[in-house]
């Protein structure tokens, strides 16, 4: 019996990345495994099926998940879904077919989008109805949803994200005469800041960088005109998506991370085992994954830019205090070691009867 997969796209950000590498993991195991994207484009990878919608969230989706069930899903004993439009339409896809796989769900952030609205936790409790387990990708964002979700208790369990320490060569970083290398890696959306971290990044004019931007997403266009409007256009480099940022991270010096929330915080797990020191927003699941201030990095509360440019000062002012750091949190990475992960997710869909 095989384990499916389903995302809204195959490549976007944290949440897809997770259900391609634990479907990898599976397949070298010999496993039967089947990942599934509403939307986008295909990756070149065994088993990995796109159904083609105009959009996760459009009805299109629906329907192709729907016969796409009804033509191969006899064979499926699990499926686990990530995100919204794959929580929502998984169930209701299977409604009148002749087989009853087991549901299982990813909670990838602290937040839903639902939290403000009067009759949010009523929706979240109906969207999650269907599923017999809620994986957390951190122990914040179980905390989180037990309290907000206390019904929804008994079905939480916590699998934290994981790296894959081997994929990461040791620290290169730039040449002593070469301005020091920032980088943040996250979708180009409002809830990562990126807005904020320009506008820091103008208060160091005084200070020879260089800021790489990695990822794709809604904010791109308005992140451009800032650019241009600061007059940081020689300071930073648009890189769009990268689906193996290992090589960037290792010739980076210094890792920044302003986002408003954030579920586990994947991107500062592989900072670290690249060797790199960071500044991120001061949240409770980045102090989990990051450990004590001054370890590996420097905490800044959310949009205190005096806060952030002191502490990027600092970093970028001291190429010694930047190793060390950088050192320490290479070490503390293996904590974080993606193998871990993979066995939690394969014993999991053991224990309810995929293998």
């Amino acid at each position: 019996m095989a384990v499916l997969q389903v995302v809204p796209r195959f490549v976007e950000g944290g949440a897809e990345a997770l259900a391609l590498s634990i479907h990898q993991d599976l397949l070298q195991q010999g496993l039967p495994s089947f990942l599934l994207s509403l939307a986008g484009p295909p990756v070149e990878v065994p088993f990995c099926i796109p159904l083609g919608a105009r959009h996760p969230r459009s009805p299109s989706a629906f329907w192709l998940l729907r016969r796409w069930l009804k033509r191969h899903g006899s064979g499926v004993r699990v499926i686990h879904t990530h995100l919204f439009p794959d929580q929502l339409w998984t169930p209701l896809a299977l409604k009148g077919l002749a087989f009853d796989p087991v549901l299982i769900t990813s909670l990838h952030s602290v937040t839903t989008g639902r939290d403000a609205l009067p009759c949010g936790g009523a929706l979240d409790r109906g969207l999650y109805r269907p599923y017999q387990r809620l994986i957390c990708v951190s122990a914040q964002v179980a905390e989180t949803c037990s309290r907000r979700l206390p019904d929804l208790q008994s079905r939480l369990q916590v699998i934290p994200n994981g790296v894959d320490l081997a994929a990461f060569r040791p620290w290169q970083g730039s040449a002593p005469q070469d301005p020091p290398r920032i980088v943040v890696v996250g979708r180009l959306s409002a809830e990562k800041n990126h807005a904020f971290l320009l506008r820091v990044l103008a208060e160091l004019d005084e200070i020879p960088l260089t800021l790489g931007i990695i990822g794709i997403g809604p904010e791109e266009r308005r992140l451009k005109a800032l650019v241009e409007h600061l007059s940081l256009k020689d300071k930073v480099k648009f890189y769009g998506y990268c689906a193996d940022i290992t090589d960037i991270l290792s010739r980076s010096d210094i890792h920044v991370m302003p986002t408003r929330s954030e579920g586990f915080g994947l991107v500062a797990a592989e900072a670290m085992a690249a060797g790199l020191p960071s500044v991120v927003t001061d949240l409770p699941v980045l102090r989990e994954v990051l450990g004590e201030e001054g370890f590996s990095a420097f905490f800044a509360p959310l949009n205190d830019r005096t806060v952030f440019v002191a502490q990027l000062r600092r970093l970028l002012l001291d190429p010694a205090l930047r190793r060390t750091m950088g050192n320490q949190a290479r070490k503390a990475a293996r904590k974080h070691d993606r193998a871990q992960m993979h066995k939690a997710y394969t014993d999991l869909y053991r224990s309810l009867g995929a293998y």
